[in-house]
């Protein structure tokens, strides 16, 4: 069941054979979203698995990764990104974003969301009907409004308030299964990236945010996806700041260069864009990104 886009969908897979499970890392939560508003109840743990990179199978450019989570095992496909500029060194929790998500078999899905700079999944092992859909995405979309009132309250200052910072484990359950379907199970979760393994792994929502360690500046806007010429149902996931574009997030290229300017709608921009792919071939794009949260 595909939603139009590639990267905000349920993505079902062919089945897989099942490989063993990752070992799970549990930490004390103790200081975990303290002075903090808390519309959902903080779990008193968290943690983490560990997503396995796989050996690329013949004619693939791109890295994939497994992990078990919520009683399936997914997979991530691609490179994502981070903030560098705020987490310049490793450290465990630093969100990360930009993966395409799957499960390994078809009973089995993955929902998937950008929200700020992390990626927000849920995985429902059993049938996707049984997910409480409307609620995940009620809770998702409080958080990304509060997201947005702290950045155009503290963008402009060279000091912004970092204790109002809002976390997405206030507002975002840890599942979010439907009472009355009690043997399906559908897990929430966030993309992260961990000194151990890959270096990335899938998190309880209730992981903390690590303090930052570089500058608090924004991390370039994400400015949705820009239709691919030949396939209209692959999109190219360009990043921009200040009116520029200045980043692209997929594995067949290599830059993005241009302009953008804002629309009434806060996930959709007009765009002036030129991609390099890797081969050295360009792609111009002028018009609407399509939104792709």
């Amino acid at each position: 069941m595909k939603k139009q886009l590639l990267w905000a969908a349920l993505l079902f897979a062919a089945a897989f054979t099942s490989c063993s499970k990752n070992e799970l890392k549990s930490v004390d939560a103790s200081t975990a979203g303290k002075n903090q508003p808390k519309p959902n109840s903080v779990q008193p743990t968290y943690s983490y698995v560990d997503l396995i990179l796989q050996p690329r199978q013949a004619g693939e450019t791109y890295d994939t990764y497994k992990a078990t989570w919520g009683s399936a095992d997914i997979k991530l496909m691609g490179t994502p990104s981070w903030n560098t500029v705020k987490y310049p060194t490793l450290q465990n929790g630093v969100p990360a974003f930009g993966g395409a998500y799957a499960a390994y078999v078809g009973a089995n899905s993955v929902d998937f969301n950008i929200s700020g700079e992390e990626d927000i999944i849920t995985v429902t092992a059993g049938s996707t009907p049984f997910f409480n859909f409307q609620a995940f995405h009620k809770d998702l979309g409080t958080f990304q409004d509060s997201l947005e009132s702290w950045h155009k309250r503290n963008d402009p200052k060279p000091m912004p308030d970092t204790t109002s910072y809002p976390l997405i484990y206030n507002y975002v359950k840890l599942s979010y299964t439907d009472p009355n379907t009690p043997h399906l199970i559908t897990t929430t979760g966030k993309l992260i990236r961990v000194t151990t393994g890959s270096h990335l792994a899938i998190a309880t929502i209730n992981y903390p945010l690590p303090k930052a360690q570089g500058s608090t500046a924004t991390y370039p806007t994400f400015l949705g996806g820009v239709p691919h010429p030949e396939n209209h149902n692959q999109f190219y996931h360009i990043f921009g700041t200040d009116g520029k574009i200045t980043k692209i997030n997929d594995s067949d290229c290599k830059s993005a260069s241009g302009t953008y300017t804002a629309t009434t709608n806060q996930f959709i921009f007009n765009v002036n864009v030129t991609i390099v792919k890797n081969d050295g071939t360009t792609v111009t794009y002028s018009g609407l990104t399509v939104d792709l949260s």
